[in-house]
């Protein structure tokens, strides 16, 4: 019988990635009601997951291709793995945002395509154009950054922006995560970093970066609050999300027979987790974007200042 902790774990490697498990355990996760946002706590740990493979396909890689090519396999085994979903969730609050209107609900409206019955169309161009300049700017990031640094920066950047989207996930929505998951999920997060710290003697690279991610972290909660409002957040949100994935090809059409209606505090919690995790994919990939940034800023001002003058 496996245990309330582990089936939360195997759930956060099932939800929060594409991590294959085996079919036994698989089966017991699904067979628990339990809710995702308790398996939050665990986010971190499904980054570590998805970053340590991606280490190693880039350390393979870099044995016989150029370093960006080794980056860029290491990205596409991160979003394999992952099962791209922050991405999507970045997709899904982008589509909010950019959906602003006179009322919450019109953006609810206006975001999920024109209501309840409408087909659902795909990204927005404000959302294609986010998570396309995301991906180069991580790309480029990380084709900047030594390559003896890579493998370290790719899950200490994995493990802390996810604790730092549980971070604000905790403050946004009403499935948000108890205080005490999110303190798990910071404790976590913070592990690859001090394991770095204390490996590579240089806590400088990776406080700073870390503070950038944060800071962008909350900057993308205050947008969320500011440009939906707290109330209206978890409906905007959701309904961008619903417009992301494709419709389920065995749902009657508009002219077919009327499907049976929902449970109202099923539909509720269904709005209530696909608005939690369009704030979580939004918060993860900026904040790791930022901690990648912050690592290659730091990197080349200790460079430029162990460089010898010369008169």
């Amino acid at each position: 019988m496996l245990t309330l902790q582990l089936r939360l774990l195997l759930l956060a490697l099932r939800v929060y990635a594409r991590i294959p498990l085996p079919a036994r355990m698989a089966d017991r996760v699904g067979g628990e009601s339990l809710s995702p946002s308790r398996a939050l706590r665990y986010l971190p740990l499904a980054g570590v997951a998805v970053a340590v493979p991606a280490a190693i396909v880039y350390a393979c890689f870099a044995l016989w291709l150029p370093h960006a090519v080794a980056v860029l396999g290491a990205m596409l085994a991160a979003l394999l793995l992952g099962g791209a979903v922050h991405e999507r969730g970045l997709c899904a609050w982008m589509d909010a945002i950019g959906a602003r209107s006179a009322s919450p609900g019109a953006m609810a409206s206006a975001s999920a395509g024109g209501g309840a019955g409408a087909v659902a169309t795909g990204p927005g161009l404000p959302a294609v154009i986010a998570i396309a300049l995301t991906l180069l700017a991580r790309l480029e990031a990380l084709s900047s950054i030594d390559p003896s640094w890579i493998a370290v920066v790719l899950v200490c950047a994995a493990a802390w922006s996810r604790g730092c989207a549980v971070l604000v996930a905790s403050a946004i929505g009403t499935m948000k995560p108890t205080a005490g998951d999110a303190v798990i999920a910071l404790a976590l997060a913070a592990a690859p970093l001090v394991a770095a710290v204390v490996w590579t003697q240089d806590p400088t690279i990776f406080v700073t970066s870390a503070a950038l991610a944060l800071v962008c972290a909350a900057l993308v909660r205050r947008q969320t609050r500011r440009r939906l409002g707290a109330a209206g957040a978890a409906a905007a949100a959701a309904a961008a999300a619903a417009a992301t994935v494709a419709p389920d090809p065995g749902t009657p059409s508009p002219g077919d027979e009327p499907a049976p209606q929902a449970d109202p505090a099923e539909a509720d919690a269904l709005v209530s987790r696909r608005a939690m995790n369009a704030v979580l994919g939004a918060v993860q990939v900026i904040a790791e974007l930022a901690f990648l940034v912050g690592v290659l800023a730091t990197l080349s001002v200790a460079e430029d200042v162990a460089e010898p003058e010369f008169s």
